[in-house]
């Protein structure tokens, strides 16, 4: 449970010395992007990598927070030498989760917003907005801009995160995309993984967008948000309305309440080694929007956080294996099409 520890030490440490920032109406729009020409501003680029050669897809992953105390009046943190450091650091156990022979990576490095402006929230816009609102979305929507003019090369792609980098995947589906008239490319995702940061429907609908509803459909977006048994307090990951938050089963990949024991799983990534079978029970809580876990209170962040019996820090390595399978079917089901 290292992940988790580490977790809890960055968020008591932002509660002791939280200060709360307006949020500004400025838009990314008037924020300076980073320069992604300068391969020194990717955490990982596989475009010239000989190993992937041969590599049929691309994913293009946003890390989660990893930054405690804002630098900016928008709550963002800049690209320094702390975060690249952080952002390499979580590569594995994260973002090596679709890191295969049949995949290009792509990770930027991007200013994004702290922990101690998620803390703030009151809605599950809020991060999203803020993301809009800043640096964040400045550095994202350039990074984006110069993969596809530079690298994509008209090859298929996945777009996935955790987190924040949940968020900014829906971010980026909409102001890229979508309002950025850019929706034609959508034709060639693979799939948008949105891990740990709710899904409204209602939102996807206003975006034109599909949500997953088989273990192959592609073309769509997939999200699930974990908690245990009972909590009811409501958290910025979660939509306003919980009943809205769309969420699929990443051990059997059903969108309705069939449960999935632990042994079905393809493997939890624990303790930097992949235990097999899984460790987590899964069934969706319909009414609630999430996945409940009935087995693993030893995950649970502190009450108070994300809700109470939040699962939060492990959303992304509780069924780490069978994720990695549903990337590729999916990828192979694309790629057959």
């Amino acid at each position: 449970m290292k992940c988790k520890i580490a977790l809890l030490s960055v968020i008591f440490t932002v509660m002791m010395g939280m200060t709360c920032f307006a949020a500004t109406e400025a838009g990314w729009k008037n924020y300076e992007p980073t320069d992604y020409s300068d391969i020194s501003n990717w955490s990982k680029n596989d475009y010239t990598n000989p190993k992937k050669a041969d590599a049929k897809v691309d994913v293009i992953f946003i890390n989660g927070t990893v930054m405690q105390i804002p630098e900016n009046e928008t709550g963002t943190a800049n690209i320094s030498n702390d975060l690249k450091n952080a952002f390499d650091s979580r590569y594995v156990g994260a973002a090596d989760i679709y890191d295969v022979a049949e995949t290009r990576m792509y990770v930027p490095y991007y200013r994004q917003v702290t922990l101690g402006k998620a803390l703030t929230g009151t809605t599950h816009e809020d991060l999203p907005n803020w993301i809009a609102n800043s640096e964040a979305g400045s550095d994202l929507i350039a990074s984006l801009d110069y993969y596809f003019k530079n690298y994509n090369d008209g090859r298929p792609f996945i777009l996935a995160g955790y987190s924040q980098g949940g968020a900014s995947v829906q971010f980026l589906l909409e102001n890229y995309f979508v309002k950025g008239g850019r929706k034609s490319l959508l034709k060639r995702m693979v799939a948008a993984y949105s891990v740990a940061y709710g899904v409204d429907q209602e939102w996807l609908r206003n975006n034109g967008l599909e949500f997953a509803k088989t273990s192959d459909d592609t073309g769509v977006v997939l999200s699930w948000v974990t908690e245990g048994p009972g909590a009811t307090d409501w958290y910025i990951v979660l939509t306003d309305d919980p009943s809205r938050n769309l969420v699929i089963n990443p051990i059997n990949w059903k969108t309705d309440t069939t449960y999935a024991k632990a042994e079905e799983c393809l493997g939890t990534y624990e303790n930097g080694r992949l235990v097999s079978p899984g460790l987590y029970n899964l069934q969706i809580k319909p009414d609630r929007g999430v996945l409940i876990c009935d087995n693993n209170e030893s995950a649970y962040l502190p009450e108070g956080f994300w809700g109470g019996k939040s699962l939060h820090a492990v959303e992304l390595t509780q069924a780490y294996g069978s994720v990695r399978k549903n990337m590729l079917d999916r990828i192979n089901a694309f790629l057959a099409e």
